[in-house]
Order: structure tokens, then C-alpha cells, then sequence
């Protein structure tokens, strides 16, 4: 038995003139009759069935394989199913789909979750020349419910079927250049056990906010995700779903070529995925179904460090958001300070979850950091942490106050502070660094003082 993963997992074949009630021990000799020999004057892009075995577990099949070496948009025909009127078929239809960076994609493949091994059937584009073709009568005696049968076609002289058109590619217009520099890098690889830049700026944190905590609106946010591609970053951390993220920010970084760190966020006792705020992020996530845009998966934002979950509670969560999102198949981490980490308790639940290990490393929390210090403390910090799992590391939130008062020790804030911290973050581990972050958010308070704007990396 075969679970759909998605409303084009299961696949329906009508069999014998379009009929079929699904029930063991009927034949149907009588419903089935020698259909007209019909001309195709034209070269047709038609659904075909495939059939393919496979053991008990997760599979995905079928779909249309393209190789980008670019942000591409890739127009091409897809299989489907359409129910109308309790009949299911399968049918061609024309997608387009953005492949946000060079690679190979997978588009419109269906997943199925089997039980016991299984013949599994699914719809795939399949090209007719033209000619005549010939359906013949076909009798069928179902055994058992649930029974698919695909009968074939033969031709007057022409191969039954030739491969799969490739799809068509519309190369988008190239992102623009990084500033200040005389070369563009390459843009960041897809490794699951290594997430990275390939420059000393890799990515930084973005929220839809305006500056009293309103939603921005879709022009606002295209405007501030084109400000991040100019000064040079490769990669955007979000933290949710809410404000129109997946609609409005998700979207604008694809066009311009930006990776997407995407997250689950929890909030204070809302630590299991039936929890409203946590399901309804899960639900968002699933609904979006753009899987490949996503460069990693960062379930939980310091949800511990701040006593609103248990370590426990966090490994079960992520377990179970990797169950409901079966479509992604990326790397995940979770986002705790490094205090966190060295607990033991803690590292042992998470580490075997994680694909790398994410902590949120904050120089100038410590007070003995000076500015221009804060590089090596990160990368001192890093290196502890990738000792804690054995697995890579990457900082998801550092960052430096652009005021503030000073009243203990040498890590003061300021924007003469900011500006020299973060170029010695940037200098010794921007490649593996999320910035926090662009704008100031003066809706937190004291806390919202963090933005870069008008002084680093973004210029008015």
C-alpha cells in the first residue's frame, strides 16, 4: 500500500474506456471495445504510465531532470492528475519553474510512501510522432481493489514513443555585481554537511518588518532583498513564516540569486509541532512546496538558552518537522547559544539530528572583547562548537549594537564599534557567519539596535 505525499502522488490509469469502480472481481470485456484508429498529424507531448517496483519506504519518481548552470527559469511539460467527477486521470501540463542557482533540478516529481514493497504507477510526458495508432480491445479481470492496469498502444510504422522533450530554458537576467570587488566569487554550494559562502559576507538576517513592527509591504521587501544581493551577500536567514514571508521574501531572493536560510520558530510554549504557531509555519512550509530554494532548515531559534523548551522538546520537534517535510531533503540544523551546546544532555539529543551544528555567537556579549577582537573570538567560539558533533559549524546571528550605553568592560557598543567589529568578523569568518542584521527595529526596544544600515555594508 502506497500513502500520497502530495495531490500528484497517486495516479490513476483509466484502463478500459475511461471507466473503472475500483472493485476486485469485476470484468470488464463488456465495457471494453476496439477504439478508432486515430491520425496524429502533429508531434504531441502526451501522459504516459511507468511502472517501476519498489521496496517499503519513501520514493520519488517520474518528474523532468534539467541542468542549470545559472538562476534559470525552466518552462517545460509536467504529468499530473485531475479528478473530475470520481475519474481520475492523468494529463500534460506546461510548468515553470525557477531553479535559483546553478545545478541539476528534479521538476514535477511525485512522492509516494509504500508500506510493503510495491508496483508503483505514475504519469511521465512522453512524446508521439505522427502517425496512426491503434488502442485494441483489452479484458481485464481485477483480482484485488486498488488494481491498476496500463494498456498499451501500437503504431502503423512509427516508434510507439521517443524521449521526454527537454525543457525549455530562459536564462533570467544576470544578478549585479557585489561592490567593491574586482571579481564576482562563485556562488555557495549545496553540500549538506557544510554550509557556507564562498566570500567573507556569506548571509544575513532579514525579517518583513517595518520600524513599528508592521508587515512590509511586497515593493518594500523587493527593494531591501536587492539592497542585500548589491552589498554582496549570497544567502538570507528568515526566521518564520509569518508577514508574507514565504510570498514576499522567499520570492524576491530567488530573483536575485540568494540562498535562503529558512526556519521554524518557537515560541514560548509552543514546543511541539501540533502546537498552532509551530503547525501553521509547518503547514506554510508544505503548502509552498519549493523545496530546492531552501539551503538549510533551522528548526528552533534559542527556544532553550531562554527556558521555553526542553532539549527534549527540541529533538522531538525536529524530528518530527523532518517527517512532515519529506519534500526537503537539504541539510537541518537548530539555533541555540554555545552554552547550550557544551550541555551535554542537550548535544547528545540534537547532534545526531543535525546535518551541521548552528549556535547564534554574539562577541560582544562578552565583555572582555574589544571591536577589533570580536573576529577571533568568533572563530574561537566556532571551533569549539564544531567539536561539541564532530559536525561543521555555522554562526546563524552575529552581530554588533550600533549604540547603546557602556557601562562594564571594553565591549561597548556604537557605530564606529560596529563598523570595526564587524570587519574583523568578516575578515577572520564571514563565510560561515549570518550578520544581524540590516535595518535597526526600534519596536524591541533597547534591543533594536543592531541594524547596519547607513554604516556597514549598506550605504545612503
Amino acid at each position: 500500500m502506497c500513502l500520497s505525499r502530495n495531490p500528484h502522488s497517486v495516479v490513476a490509469v483509466v484502463a478500459v474506456d475511461g471507466y473503472n469502480d475500483g472493485q476486485a472481481g469485476k470484468n470488464w470485456a463488456g465495457r471494453g471495445r476496439r477504439w478508432h484508429d486515430p491520425d496524429v498529424t502533429d508531434t504531441t507531448t502526451v501522459c504516459a504510465a511507468t511502472t517501476t517496483k519498489v521496496p517499503a519506504g519513501t520514493h520519488t519518481v517520474g518528474g523532468v531532470t534539467t541542468i542549470v548552470t545559472t538562476l534559470t527559469t525552466v518552462t517545460c511539460p509536467v504529468a499530473t492528475v485531475v479528478t473530475t467527477g470520481g475519474v481520475t486521470t492523468s494529463t500534460i501540463s506546461m510548468t515553470e519553474y525557477v531553479c535559483p542557482s546553478a545545478g541539476t533540478y528534479t521538476i514535477g516529481a511525485h512522492t509516494t510512501a509504500c508500506e510493503t514493497e510495491t508496483v508503483i504507477v505514475y504519469p511521465t510526458p512522453t512524446t508521439i510522432t505522427p502517425g496512426t495508432y491503434t488502442k485494441p480491445q483489452v479484458v481485464v479481470t481485477a483480482t484485488e481493489t486498488d488494481y491498476v492496469t496500463v494498456c498499451p498502444y501500437t503504431s502503423s510504422g512509427l516508434p510507439t514513443a521517443t524521449a521526454t522533450p527537454a525543457p525549455a530554458s530562459t536564462p533570467s537576467p544576470a544578478p549585479a555585481p557585489a561592490p567593491a570587488s574586482s571579481s564576482t566569487p562563485a556562488a555557495p554550494g549545496n553540500s549538506k554537511t557544510d554550509v557556507k559562502g564562498t566570500n567573507n559576507q556569506f548571509a544575513i538576517t532579514y525579517g518583513p518588518y517595518d520600524s513599528t513592527g508592521a508587515c512590509k509591504s511586497a515593493d518594500a521587501v523587493n527593494k531591501d532583498i536587492e539592497e542585500i544581493k548589491n552589498a554582496g551577500f549570497q544567502a538570507v536567514r528568515i526566521y518564520g513564516t509569518d508577514c508574507d514571508t514565504l510570498t514576499n521574501v522567499v520570492p524576491a531572493c530567488v530573483k536575485q540569486g540568494l540562498q535562503i536560510i529558512a526556519g521554524v520558530f518557537v515560541k514560548p510554549g509552543q514546543c511541539t509541532i501540533d502546537s498552532p504557531d509551530v503547525k501553521k509555519q509547518v503547514d506554510d512550509l508544505i503548502a509552498m512546496n519549493n523545496w530546492d530554494v531552501i539551503r538549510l532548515l533551522v528548526v528552533n531559534n534559542e527556544s532553550v538558552m531562554q527556558g521555553h523548551c526542553s532539549a527534549q522538546q527540541i529533538a522531538q520537534l525536529i524530528k518530527d518537522v523532518k517527517s512532515a517535510c519529506s519534500g526537503y531533503t537539504g541539510p537541518y540544523t537548530t539555533a541555540e547559544t554555545l552554552n547550550v551546546w557544551q550541555d551535554k544532555t542537550f548535544a547528545d539529543l540534537i547532534c545526531p539530528l543535525v546535518d551541521v551544528t548552528g549556535a547564534n555567537i554574539h562577541a560582544i556579549f562578552n565583555p572582555n572583547v574589544k571591536p577589533a577582537e570580536a573576529g577571533d573570538f568568533i572563530v574561537n567560539q566556532m571551533n569549539i562548537l564544531e567539536g561539541i558533533c564532530g559536525k561543521k559549524p555555522i554562526n546563524l546571528e552575529t552581530g554588533w549594537k550600533n549604540t547603546g550605553s557602556c557601562s562594564t568592560g571594553v565591549n561597548c557598543p556604537g557605530a564606529e564599534e560596529q563598523k570595526t567589529a564587524i570587519k574583523s568578523i568578516s575578515e577572520k569568518a564571514g563565510d560561515r557567519c549570518v550578520f544581524f542584521t540590516k535595518d535597526d527595529e526600534p519596536w524591541k526596544g533597547e534591543d533594536g539596535h543592531w541594524g547596519m544600515t547607513g554604516n556597514v555594508f549598506f550605504t545612503q
